[in-house]
C-alpha cells in the first residue's frame, strides 16, 4: 500500500521539454528531435541543456548572451528579466523596441538601468528637433563625420555604441540646447553680445546642473551679456564674457566677476533711465519784443 503513495519520477521527455519551455522557447521539430535523440541516448538534463543552447531556436531566443568566448554572459532567467525589463523602460518612454534592437543592446552590454536613461533621452531626441540638432552638434565635434549622424543611425549612438563617454556627450548637449533656447549662440572668432563659444558650453557642463537649472541660468545669462558687456566700457569696467559665465553659474573668481557685472549692470540700468525720462521744462513762451528788451 505504501508504494501507492509514491510519486511517479518525471519522464525524460517532460523533463527536456520543461527546460526550454521554462524559457519561452516554443516546440519546434528539431527540438523534438533533440529531445528524441537525448531519451535514446539517456542523456542528463544538463547534457541536454547544453545540447539545446547549440541549436538554432537557442539562439534566435537568445542573441547576445554569449561572450565572445563562447561561455554566457548571465542565466537564462537573468536574461528573460533583463529583457522584460528592457521592455517595461521602453514603453515607459513610448519607443518601439523590436527584435533587432533588443539583440543589440544585450550583445553590446547596455545594462537596463543604462537603457532607462537613454531610452528617455532618445525619446525626448526623436520628438525634440531642437534637442536633436545639439546632440547631432557634439557628435560631430567628439568627431563623429556628419555623414553619419542621422536619425537612422541614433539608437546606437544614443545607447553608446563607439562613444563610452556618453553621458558627458548628452550633458554637453541638454547645455547647449538650454543655451539656444534661452538666446545664446555659437561663434568661432570675432562674437556679439549673446555669442558663447564651445569652451563655455563644456564648462557649464561639467558643473553637473540639473535641466531646469540650465534653463534658468542661461536665461540669466543671456540678459547680463546683453547689459553688461555694452556697458562695461561705458562703465570703464574690464567685463569679460567669461566673467559673466562665472558671476551667473559659479566657479573660480565669481565673486570678482559679480562685482564687475553689477559695476556695469548699474551703469546700463541708471543709462537707460536717463533716456527713458522725459523733459518736463516749461516752454518759453515770451514774445521776441520783450525778450529783446530784457
Amino acid at each position: 500500500m505504501i508504494g501507492l503513495f509514491k510519486s511517479s519520477p518525471i519522464e525524460p521527455a517532460a523533463a527536456f521539454q520543461s527546460v526550454f519551455e521554462s524559457w519561452g522557447i516554443p516546440l519546434t521539430s528539431g527540438l523534438r528531435d533533440l529531445i528524441d535523440r537525448g531519451v535514446a541516448a539517456k542523456w542528463s538534463t544538463s547534457l541536454f541543456t547544453e545540447r539545446l543552447r547549440q541549436t538554432p531556436e537557442y539562439r534566435q531566443a537568445f542573441p547576445g548572451i554569449f561572450e565572445k568566448n563562447g561561455t554566457l554572459k548571465m542565466t537564462e532567467a537573468q536574461y528573460v528579466a533583463a529583457k522584460q525589463q528592457y521592455a517595461a523602460y521602453a514603453s515607459q518612454a513610448g519607443l518601439n523596441l523590436p527584435a533587432k534592437k533588443l539583440a543589440w543592446l544585450f550583445q553590446h552590454d547596455v545594462t537596463p538601468s543604462e537603457f532607462a536613461d537613454r531610452a528617455t533621452a532618445l525619446s525626448r531626441l526623436k520628438r525634440n528637433p531642437e534637442l536633436y540638432s545639439a546632440f547631432r552638434k557634439e557628435l560631430i565635434d567628439s568627431g563623429v563625420k556628419p555623414g553619419e549622424v542621422g536619425r537612422k543611425e541614433l539608437f546606437k549612438f544614443t545607447m553608446g555604441e563607439g562613444n563610452k563617454a556618453w553621458y558627458d556627450l548628452w550633458q554637453d548637449a541638454v547645455t547647449r540646447n538650454a543655451a539656444v533656447q534661452a538666446g545664446i549662440t555659437f561663434k568661432k572668432g570675432k562674437q556679439g553680445y549673446t555669442d558663447l563659444g564651445q569652451g563655455a558650453i563644456e564648462r557649464i557642463s561639467g558643473l553637473g546642473l540639473s535641466e531646469s537649472e540650465l534653463t534658468s541660468g542661461f536665461l540669466s545669462l543671456e540678459e547680463q551679456l546683453r547689459k553688461g558687456l555694452p556697458m562695461a566700457m561705458i562703465a570703464n569696467v574690464n567685463l569679460r564674457r567669461k566673467d559673466v559665465v562665472r558671476a551667473v553659474f559659479g566657479g573660480k573668481g565669481a565673486g570678482r566677476a559679480r562685482e564687475k557685472l553689477e559695476r556695469a549692470v548699474t551703469t546700463y540700468e541708471a543709462f537707460s533711465e536717463d533716456r527713458a525720462t522725459p523733459n518736463f521744462e516749461e516752454p518759453d513762451e515770451t514774445t521776441s519784443a520783450e525778450r529783446a528788451q530784457a
